[in-house]
């Protein structure tokens, strides 16, 4: 099973292989070998001399990317590489139910679209609701889709359902630009 590639998980050296010296390349030619044998033996032993100083500073700086403040807490490691690259380690909760289908751009739009019709016809939510799937123009996009068992007026309090979570979703973004707009006013955030 071919593994996949996630870049960026890492920063820094965390990021960078450990670079190893290498010998020139015409060497081994142009000196004799028993010469040539002590020269590639030290060359080895300070590349493996580069090697454990890298990893134990790198292994440092692993401990603090995922927080641990013990350095001789192995196991501890382990688990948060586990959990952070083998998917049989994640945690998560049973999603049960039908896949959500409804985006912030579709729940934007059906709201806009029951504001519209409640100020041209003197609705209230419901009655826009009722208009919009039984109207041959906007049951195009907002009538019962041949994908749902339910009955028309089941649809309906769908339709109603996901208006009260595009209000919802409105009151928050609204409430957030708010204090984006207070916090930028108090200067907090100017230079």
């Amino acid at each position: 099973m071919a593994s996949r590639r996630r870049d960026g998980i890492y920063k820094g050296a965390l990021a960078k292989p450990v670079m190893l010296q290498v010998l020139p390349a015409g060497l081994r030619a142009h000196v004799p070998k028993r010469i040539y044998q002590k020269v590639l033996s030290r060359h080895e032993r300070e590349n493996a001399a580069i090697v454990q100083q890298q990893y134990e500073k790198k292994l440092a700086m692993l401990f603090d990317h995922y927080g641990i403040a013990d350095k001789k807490n192995w196991a501890e490691l382990a688990r948060a590489l586990a959990t952070q690259h083998v998917p049989g380690f994640r945690i998560q909760s049973q999603k049960s139910g039908r896949k959500r289908i409804w985006d912030g751009d579709r729940l934007r739009e059906l709201e806009r679209t029951v504001q519209s019709i409640r100020q041209q016809h003197a609705f209230n939510d419901r009655q826009a609701l009722t208009f919009m799937v039984n109207n041959s123009e906007q049951a195009a996009t907002w009538g019962v889709p041949t994908v749902h068992k339910g009955s028309k007026q089941q649809w309906i309090e769908t339709l109603e359902a996901r208006l009260q979570e595009a209000k919802g979703l409105r009151k928050i973004h609204d409430h957030a630009e708010h204090l984006l707009e207070a916090l930028h006013a108090s200067r907090k955030f100017r230079k």
